[in-house]
Formats: C-alpha cells, structure tokens, sequence
C-alpha cells in the first residue's frame, strides 16, 4: 500500500500445493517451468472478477528461511497490486527487469538484509569476468536455466534499487505506471525519472562492479 496505495484487490488467495507437479498444475504449465522459482503469481487483473492468485511451489518456498518465505510472499503481492492498479494481463506490456526488479525492491526495503548477499549469483559472475547487463525478458524463464535466472534477478533488483537510490522511492511505480500504456521505456524514463536511462544504467554497472560498496 505504501507504493501502490489502497486500491488494488488486497485480497488474494495463496494455494500451497503439496508437490512440484500440483503447482504445475495450478499454474498450468508444465513443472519443470516452474521449479526454479519458490512462487508465482498468475491471473488476469484485466477481466473483472478473474483475479490474481499466488501458487506457492513447496520444493522451493520449504527450504527459505521465514524471512525468505516473507520476502517471497512480498514479491508476490507486489506483482498482484501492479496488476490491479494497471489492470495488466501477466506483467506485459513491462520489461521484466522492471518487474521483478521492482517488486524485489518493494519487498526487501527496510529488512536490513545484505545486499551483497541478495546479489550474489550476480557479483560472482561479474568477478568471473561478466559485464552486469539489464537482463532481457528471455533470461527469467526457466529454459535459461537456474544460474542464468539467479543472475537475472540479482540485476533486475540491483539496477531497480540502485534507481531508487537515485531517483526517489516512488520512481520505480511511477515508471511502471507510465509505462503501462505501452510508452517507449527510453524517453518514458528520462521524462518520468529525470535522468537518462542509460546514465542510470552505467551508474548501476560501476556500482556493481564495486561490489554494491556502501549499500547498506
């Protein structure tokens, strides 16, 4: 509420399947393109009374700590708000980063987590020699394969942060919202943010390459 305000369902049913296969089946998809991830949230916020609901995948969410399973649980419902504020079919017409970025960001502020520690999979490739890149939508979907996935959300949470840091708490739903329509991302960003993607973007490489030195 504090990002999206009120007016989104609030309401939202959490299934808690007991297996890897029943969450496909809830999801429906297949359930190998679902176990990379501890939950997901699915529906339809365009068709009224269709809903948004979250299916938690049990192999995943069991084995997070209680701080993980609320962090996931955030995740989640922040995707469910953004759906209903923007009255969005799944989270397009968005570039991935921004979303899951987005509500990564949302549901980890003020938990006083390590950032280094939430991004690792992505310091470690970039100490590999890797460049931090924006990831494409393509890189947090299963079939990329779970490392490629770890590294897709570490960068889509570090460059929304690190926007965050920059432009203001509130630049991030302001930028899903301008986006909603199906603006350009380049020149939506620079007129919403004040700033240059690209500028924003070198920014959060250096930051990265620093080792997210003084994020805290």
């Amino acid at each position: 509420e504090a990002a999206w305000g009120p007016g989104w369902p609030r309401r939202t049913a959490v299934l808690v399947p007991a297996t890897t296969a029943d969450a496909g089946r809830l999801l429906g998809r297949d359930a190998a393109r679902t176990a990379p991830y501890a939950a997901l949230a699915v529906g339809d916020a365009s068709v009224a009374g269709a809903g948004v609901r979250i299916v938690v995948q049990p192999s995943v969410f069991d084995a997070l700590t209680v701080t993980g399973r609320s962090v996931v649980l955030a995740h989640e419902l922040a995707h469910v708000a953004l759906r209903g504020k923007l009255a969005l079919r799944g989270t397009r017409p968005l570039p991935r980063w921004l979303v899951e970025g987005g509500a990564d960001q949302l549901a980890r502020t003020g938990r006083g987590l390590d950032p280094a520690a939430l991004a690792a999979p992505l310091l470690a490739a970039v100490r590999a020699g890797a460049e931090p890149r924006v990831p494409p939508d393509a890189d947090f979907e299963a079939a990329a394969g779970t490392d490629v996935i770890g590294v897709a959300y570490a960068a889509a949470w570090t460059l929304c942060e690190s926007i965050a840091r920059r432009c203001g708490a509130g630049a991030l739903v302001a930028l899903q919202r301008a986006l909603a329509g199906g603006a350009p991302l380049a020149a939506t960003a620079r007129s919403v943010l004040g700033e240059d993607l690209q500028t924003l973007v070198t920014g959060w490489r250096a930051e990265v390459r620093g080792g997210l030195a003084g994020w805290r």
